[in-house]
Order: structure tokens, then sequence, then C-alpha cells
């Protein structure tokens, strides 16, 4: 270091052009500086969760979703609704809104005299005036797949939901959809709110930028402040703050060089850097000042400064840079990126510690007084009390140190962990205000997606996509939006039956209804997202284990659907809970292969089985279906309920049925659908005797169709048959179809009227709850099936006729916030352990002692263990931005131990005497160490005035780890030293 000293001073010149021009490039470079707080864009791409959030992004229309809700005395009055579909329209208009939904674009499926209506909820075109408006106001707020979704009960507050295109500027899209919202609603007497992902984004940016062009210079005042309270002189002041600002600016340079934008972390760098990186300047100015008394030569000065703490301020630099270093392990890009910058920003600091502040102190470092050249520096009253305190409690600081250690491991699991950008503002924020109405009247603004690959045109994928909607409708307590469940909507009002139809035409009857609407884009798609080989391995592994010669199908390959709830909650724990339930769920609950099974092929023992396994499902149904609407209704009462009604046995054609029910059918279908084309009244009456003759009392629910129309061949003239020789089988098609829903609809009533006398009052006056009863019960009559393929295999004793594969998949932000969170505990154990594990080594290297090296880290240990320690009792959680604490403990708490370890081994040598070198340490090193702590800790208490909840907790948890790291270095490790007596510290060997 003597030599490099020498060096820098003899090249001051050339060392201060060199500097000056390189800061003055990276000045340049700041110009094309971008933003970008989209933390979503730091997530691993390669992640699967992220990698299917992305795909369901761009097949179903954009998962993202800005949610604007409209508070008002009346959501339907006129003019408001005039405005919200002026809005709808415009923002439609916008290249990276894929669709918007509210009230006044809606799709609305209705039931009138002659069948069905799907049609819009408002016309295209004018708003109907206020009269017909509110003659639809109960009709709407009647209907789930409305009320809840985009209009709260109230009839007060209605939402506009816009799903966004994959791959937009959030941040302007955000901007752009509040300015244009505010211009659709000007002069109305509303209150808007924005809700969702975009919006969030927009604020945070808004917050961010805000809070560096406020609290930078308040840092770089109060660091200002503090030096020149200790040194009382201008360089003293001006060379720290000129180092950090250089580091500042090549940092941030850096940062636009290689295009890297700002993000909700990097957007602090300049507050951390001006905190931090004035430690290295601080050193280097105290040393020259304690030079100064010794000599009156400057120059000489800064050569004894570099010499004596160079390498003190090198190997602290490279610590605090192994620090944030760690910080690059993590898999979240924006913690990379401030790992890296900031570490870069450190070695900024570093050597212009090194270079650019002795050179100006050698070029300009002023003259001093001569009573204060040469007078020797006498440790101070603090100092000497200090050290004899310490010399005579060693062993109760170490017991006590040792006690702290202990507790703050013990409080490691109760650390709390928070990934949701919502929980970084306050309160009284505009984003938590938006957010709390939305998630008060709209179950949240957060989606949860449960991405399906499968036939969504078969029955099978259709019923188990149903088990999904009431598993995550029961979960969080709000309608799921699904294909599935437009069809059912679609079946209760053309049929009167909320199910999904059990035959493959059933539902491509009802797909025919709303085909090309554009609800129906953002719910299936046509594609898949996982290869055939995912689908023919689950296929191949049911045919290995059941041991069958079935060929393989790739049927189910062709669709997909995507069924989406919004989670209720924006607490992390809240909404990954819900997450862990769906994937249990869907790992347990959810068949990935079924197979059919004829009803009537089974032989007593099998259909017990098949009956167990229909009812079982029936009465989690039901169950869940209560509980979502506020009924106390457990599944093991609801299975009692359905058996003490006979639902175990086998249904069987009663008598009453014959002749209360299709008997009158049968008679007015043959005498008026005109089908029939004969005009004898007793061949008709014959021709209906002979139709209803097949059904025998106790008999099977669905004669074949074969004996249909073989009795009416028998009922019919032979002139007839000569004349219409097709008609006795088409004729037995039609009845079969017809009398087989008569039948089930019949049976569906008897046992909903027997099950609802067995259940409580409350039950009968929830319509929906007994519609969504009714549904679930038509299972029972269908005449085919579908079980797990295992459990068709394991009844029938046969190879299925047909397997129907289903894969299904969780994301959404719930599901990544999950993974986060997750992420936050690893990344924060590796980045510790990868900068413990340098820093020590470094420690090793510097002390050449491997006892010692523990020794000095050991109150750094003690710094990050209090740090927890505080965060699980005051509940401040461990999140994106808490987590560098720990990191940063080790960079800049390494580097008091450095240097109080270095300081105390030198004066030891000196005088010999350890209490005497220990008041000296304090009253130099120490001093310096003082000045730096108080220096950082104010300039991270400046995050106190941030909007950012994190960023106060952040700036309060270093102001106290500094605290206790410093008090570590000059209290505890002297306590360990004293007590232990390293040979390294007390019996040096001498150097070769």
């Amino acid at each position: 270091m003597e030599k490099i000293a020498a060096l820098i001073v003899r090249f001051r010149w050339p060392i201060l052009i060199v500097i000056l021009v390189v800061t003055a490039f990276f000045v340049v470079s700041m110009r094309d500086q971008e933003v970008l707080m989209d933390f979503l864009a730091s997530m691993d791409p390669d992640d699967p969760v992220v990698r299917l959030y992305e795909y369901l992004s761009d097949t179903f229309g954009g998962n993202d979703v800005a949610l604007i809700a409209v508070k008002s005395d009346d959501a339907f009055a006129r003019d408001n609704l005039v405005a919200m579909r002026n809005l709808a329209l415009e923002m439609e208009t916008m290249e990276e809104v894929d669709s918007v939904l509210c009230l006044t674009e809606m799709l609305d499926i209705k039931k009138t005299d002659w069948g069905i209506e799907v049609g819009d909820l408002f016309e295209p075109g004018e708003m109907p005036n206020q009269e017909d408006i509110d003659a639809l106001r109960g009709y709407i707020l009647g209907k789930e797949m409305y009320t809840g979704i985009f209009v709260s009960p109230d009839g007060r507050i209605s939402v506009l939901l816009a799903r966004l295109k994959s791959g937009v500027d959030r941040v302007e899209l955000g901007t752009q959809l509040r300015r244009t919202a505010e211009g659709a609603y000007e002069g109305l007497d509303v209150k808007l709110f924005f809700a969702g992902l975009p919006f969030q984004i927009h604020y945070m940016t808004e917050t961010i930028m805000g809070d560096m062009g406020l609290l930078t210079p308040i840092v770089v005042a109060l660091l200002a402040l503090v030096l020149g309270l200790f040194y009382r002189r201008l360089s003293g002041v001006l060379l720290p703050l000129a180092g950090v600002g250089f580091a500042v600016v090549w940092s941030m340079g850096l940062m636009a060089l290689t295009d890297t934008p700002i993000s909700i972390l990097t957007g602090v760098l300049p507050v951390i850097l001006v905190a931090v990186g004035s430690a290295y300047a601080i050193h280097m100015v105290s040393r020259y000042l304690e030079e100064r008394r010794e000599t009156k030569d400057r120059r000489e000065a800064v050569r004894r400064a570099v010499s004596h703490v160079g390498l003190a301020v090198i190997m602290t630099g490279l610590t605090t840079m192994v620090g944030f270093g760690s910080l690059t392990s993590a898999n979240v890009q924006i913690i990379r990126e401030l790992g890296f910058f900031a570490a870069f920003g450190i070695f900024g600091a570093t050597v212009i510690a090194l270079t650019l502040v002795p050179v100006v102190l050698a070029i300009i470092g002023g003259s001093v007084k001569k009573d204060v050249v040469v007078r020797p520096l006498e440790p101070g009253r603090v100092a000497h009390a200090t050290a004899r305190f310490i010399e005579r409690h060693t062993r109760f600081i170490s017991l006590g140190a040792l006690v702290l250690f202990v507790a703050g491991v013990l409080a490691l699991p109760y650390v709390k962990r928070e990934v949701n950008l919502v929980e970084f503002f306050s309160e009284e924020s505009t984003m938590r205000s938006s957010e709390r109405v939305i998630e008060e009247h709209f179950g949240g603004s957060v989606p949860m997606h449960i991405y399906v690959q499968g036939d969504i045109r078969h029955p099978s994928v259709l019923r188990r996509m149903e088990r999904i909607e009431k598993q995550m409708r029961t979960e969080v307590g709000r309608a799921a939006q699904s294909v599935g469940a437009l069809l059912r909507e679609l079946g209760h009002n053309l049929y009167d039956e909320r199910r999904i139809p059990p035959t493959r035409a059933g539902v491509n009857e009802l797909f025919y209804l709303i085909e090309g609407n554009d609800l129906l884009k953002n719910l299936s798609a046509k594609g898949a997202y996982y290869p055939p080989s995912a689908v023919n391995g689950l296929i191949n592994t049911f045919l290995v284990n059941s041991q069958t010669d079935m060929e393989t199908t790739e049927e189910g390959l062709e669709s997909e659907a995507v069924i989406i709830s919004n989670v209720p909650s924006s607490q992390t724990k809240e909404m990954i809970a819900h997450t862990e339930v769906m994937e249990d769920f869907l790992a347990t609950g959810v068949p990935r292969l079924e197979s059919p099974v004829i009803v009537d092929d089974l032989d007593g023992v099998a259909f017990d089985a098949l009956r167990d396994y229909q009812l079982e499902w029936i009465s989690w149904g039901l169950s869940r279906d209560a509980i979502y609407r506020g009924l106390e209704f457990g599944q093991e009462e609801a299975l009692n309920v359905l058996r003490d009604v006979g639902l175990g046995e086998p249904a069987r054609i009663a008598a009453g049925t014959i002749t209360d029910v299709l008997t009158p059918w049968v008679e007015n279908y043959v005498t008026n659908s005109g089908d029939v084309l004969l005009d004898d009244v007793d061949d008709l009456a014959d021709l209906a005797e002979a139709i209803t003759g097949v059904w025998r009392p106790g008999g099977v629910l669905y004669p074949e169709i074969e004996d249909l129309s073989s009795a009416i061949e028998n009922a019919l003239p032979a002139s007839y048959l000569e004349k219409y020789p097709e008609d006795p089988r088409w004729l037995a098609e039609i009845i079969s179809k017809q009398t087989t829903h008569l039948i089930q609809d019949h049976l569906v009533g008897v046992w909903t009227v027997e099950i609802l006398d067995l259940l409580p009052a409350e039950f009968f006056t929830d319509v929906e709850l007994v519609t969504d009863l009714r549904g679930a019960l038509y299972e029972l009559t269908d005449p085919v099936v579908y079980l797990p393929s295992e459990t068709a295999y394991r009844l029938t004793g046969e190879a299925p006729a047909e397997i129907v594969p289903l894969l299904v998949s969780q994301s959404g932000f719930p599901r990544i916030f999950g993974i986060m969170e997750g992420d936050l505990v690893e990344n924060q154990m590796t980045s510790i352990a990868i900068a413990y594990v340098l820093v020590l080594f470094l420690l090793l290297v510097i002390l050449r002692n491997v006892a010692g090296g523990f020794m000095a880290s050991f109150p750094i240990l003690l710094a990050i263990l209090i740090n927890f320690a505080i965060m699980a009792i005051s509940g401040i959680p461990l999140d994106l931005v808490t987590m560098m604490i720990a990191s940063l403990i080790i960079g800049i708490g390494v580097d008091y131990t450095i240097h109080f370890t270095e300081s105390f081994r030198r004066e030891l040598k000196t005088n010999g005497n350890p209490t005497a070198a220990l008041e000296r340490v304090l009253a130099t090193t120490g001093r310096s160490i003082i000045i730096n702590v108080v220096s950082v800790a104010a300039g991270f208490l400046v995050l106190l005035f941030s909007r950012v909840i994190p960023l106060r907790l952040f700036g309060v948890l270093v102001a106290v780890t500094m605290i206790t790291s410093s008090l570590g270095a000059l209290v505890v490790l002297p306590a360990i030293y004293f007590t232990f007596k390293p040979r390294f510290i007390f019996k040096p060997k001498e150097k070769r």
C-alpha cells in the first residue's frame, strides 16, 4: 500500500482527469435511462407457472385485468350507463386492450315463452330510457352472472373489466386508461376507483419516481449535516459526498448503458449508495486528519493515510460488494439487478475513496494550525470508560451476546413473508382504497386461473371442470367464470336443468347458441399447452397398470379452457392458502382419465360401488354449494340425507310415473305432434298404448331403441309401414330422447322434494341452491356414467370403450405470489450463505487464522439474528425489500470488524497493553466507525419519508442493524478477544 500511496500522490493530476472523464461519460449515458416497475417481467420466464401464465395471456386474451369501479348513488342511472358504454367503446379501440366487459356490453341469456334468447343485455346503439332501465334493474341484480361481478348487490357500484394483451406497457396503459375514464365520467357525480395489476404498476411507478426525486436530496443534505457536525471542516463534508455522488453516477450510468430500467428496488439505489458508500471516504478523510496531527506536509499525510487504511478500505469495500453481490444469486431479476448495480456502486465508491479523495487532499488539502500539528491524540473519556467496562465484564458481555444469538435463532420461524404489491402502500393510499372497494364488493382484483386441457365439448371434461368450479367458488367465496358455467346457464334457461348435458350432441347444441361471442373466446380456445406426449403418457400408464390392449388416442388435445375467479384478499398469506387448497384438490379431486360405464350392465356389487362413488361426489357438491351460499352443511350430513331418501338404490320406473307422466305425454305426442301421419283415432290410441306398454312398473327407466321401434312397428297399419318404412326407427329415437328428459325431470323433482323435507328450512328459500341440487341429481338418472378409468375397469372387468383425458394446472398471480414467497426464503438463505462464506474467506485471508475468522464473523451473525428477531416480534414481513438487509449487514458489518481488528492488532503490537490499545482504537477507529454508523443510519432513516411501506421498514431496520453491528464490533468483539485471548491477536507470528 505504501507504493500505491506514493503512486497516487505522484500521479494525482492524471488520476483526477481520468476520474472526471469517466464520470462525465456515465453522466451522458444516464440520458437514456428507462423506468419499468412491472415486477412480473423480472420473474424467471422458464418457471412453469410463469410460462403457463404467459401462455394463458396469449391464448385467452390476456390475464392482466384492469378494473375501473364507478361508485354513485345509482349505477343504473341512464347518464352513468351512457358514460360506461362510451368508455367501454373507447377502451376497445385501444390496441393494447383485448376485450372489455361491463353491464352495457354484456352477453345475456334469458328464457322466453318460445325457448331461449341469447343476445346483449343492453342492445347496441342508443341507451334505453330510464323507465326501461329501471325495469331491467331487478332482472340484472337477480342473476349471479352479473351481481358481484359487474355490479354490486346494492346497485351502487358498477365495474368495467378490461383484459389486456400480453407484452403491453402496463405503466403507460394504466395512465391512459385512468385519463380516459376520468374524461368519460367528467361532470357526473361519481367516484372512480382503479384496481388491478396495470394500475398497481402505474401507482408504483409514480410513487418510486417521486420518492427518488424527494429522498435523494434529503439523504445528501442529512449526510452533509452529520459530516459537518463531526468534522467541522469543508473537506470532511464535500469529499465523502463527492465520493458517493460519483459512485451513484457510475452505477446509474452503467444501468443505462446495459439497458437496465429503474425498477421497484433500483429506484432507491441512490439512497442506498449515498448511505453506505460514504463510509470509505469517511475512513480515508478521518485517517488523513489523524496523520496531519503528526506532519505538516499534506502529501506525506496522504501517503500515510493511504498506507494505513488503504488495505482496510479495499477489504471493506470488497466485503460490502460481496454482501450486495450475493443478491445476484436470487431467481428474481429485480433483486439480481439491485445486487449487481449496488455492488458496482460500492466498487465505484471504493475506487473514489482510494483515488479521488486522496488526490484532492494532496492537491488542496489545506493547512492546519501549528498547535494541532504534532499534538498526540489521547483517548477520550468515553473511550476510556468503554474500554474499562469491557475489560471488567468480558464474560458477561460474551454470555449476553450468546443469549441474544440463541433468541434470534428461535425467532426465525416466526418471521412472516409478503410479496403482494398492494401491501407496499398505506391504508390511506389511492391504490389501497381502490383495492378495498373491489375486494369488498367484487371479490378482489387478483384473478386465480385454472387451466384445463382436454376435449372441452365432452361431457366428462365439462363435469370435471364443474367440480373445480365448485371448489374454487367455495374457497374464494365468489362465482367462477368458465365455459361450463355458461353452458349450465343456457341449459337452465332452455331445459330448466342447470347441468352439463350428458351427451356430446347436447353440449354441441348449447355451444351453437354462444359461438362467436367475445366472452366465449376469453374462456375457451383451440390449441394445447401440453404436448401430446403428456396425455399419451397418462393413458399408457393406465393401460400398463390395467393390462389392457386398448389403443391410445389423442382425443382432447384440440381444445383448452380456463376457469377464472378472483381471490377475495390482498394478503399474501391468505392468497397462497387459497392456491394451496386448490393445488391439493387438483391433485386428488380431479381424475385425469375417465371412461364410460353403462349403468344397466353392472351387477349388484358393481352398481353399489358406482352409487357410492356418485353419492360421495353429489354430497360433496351439495355441501360446497351450501357453504358458498352461507349455509353450514357438511358432506357427511349431505350423504346421509341422500341415502335416507333411497338414492343408493337403482332407479326404477314407478307405475305412477307411467300413468301420470309418460302416458299423457305419449298420447299428446302421437295425436298432436304431426310426426305420426295417421287419421284414425283408434289407430292412434293403439299406437300410444303400444309405446307406453314398453315401460313396465319396476323396470328400467329407458327401454332400448330396438324395443321401442318394434312396438311402434307392430302397432302401425301395414299400409302405413309400406308407405313410411323408416318411421318406426325414426319415431323411436325421437320418443326415446324426449321421454328420457321427461323421466329424468320427474324423478329429480320427486327426489328434490324428499331431500328438502329432510333439510333445514333455509334451504327452501334459496332458489339457486335448490336449482344446483336438482342439477346434481340428474347424474343419478343418466344411463351412461363417466368414472375414473381405473374405477370403470375395476367395476366392469373390461377394457374401457373410451378414455377421456384431462390435464389441469393452476396459474394466476396468487400462484405466482406463492412461488415468490417460497423463493424469498430460498433466496434469503442462499444470499446469506454466499455472502457469509465469501466474507469468512476474506477474514481468514486477512487475519490468517481460522479461529480468528469465526470470532470476527460472530458479531455479523448476531446482528443478522437480532434483525430477524425484531422482524418477528414487530410483525415486519420478509419481502422483496427487507430480504436485502441480511446481505447488507454482512457486507457492511464486516467492515467494522475488519477496521477494529486490524487497528487493535496494530495498537497492541505498539504498546503491548490490551486495555490501553483498546482505548486508543475506540478513540480513533471507533470514532470513524461511529461517524460511519451515524451517517449510514441517518441516510437510511430518510426512507421513513417514502410512501412505500417496505422501504420505510427497510430504512428503520438497516439503521437498527447498523447500530447492533457496530456495537458487536466495538463491544462484543473485544470482549470475545479478551475472554479467549486468541494468538493471532495477542501473540501474532512475525511476518515472513
